[in-house]
């Protein structure tokens, strides 16, 4: 997930979003309850959607945005919009 985020491979943040779900499903899947991967993954999950759902909505960005705030402004969610 981390060279994919560096290298810009994530088009919107649901693609990101959608990475780490299934890496904690993974890691629940190949790491019997109560070990300690599986916790750590338990406890990874918790705090990264406690941090997600805290974070600001993001607004949606055009490649031709120069900077001209007359236009539209309204944020949106960020499953759908880029970083």
């Amino acid at each position: 997930m981390r060279k994919k985020l560096d290298s810009g491979d994530y088009a919107n943040s649901k693609e990101f979003y959608n990475d780490f779900k299934l890496m904690i499903k993974n890691c629940h899947a190949f790491n019997p309850q109560g070990t300690p991967v599986q916790i750590a993954g338990a406890e990874l999950q918790r705090l990264f959607e406690d941090k997600w759902k805290n974070l600001p909505p993001l607004h949606e960005v055009s490649e031709s945005e120069d900077g001209d705030d007359s236009e539209d402004d309204e944020t949106r969610s960020r499953e759908s919009y880029c970083f």
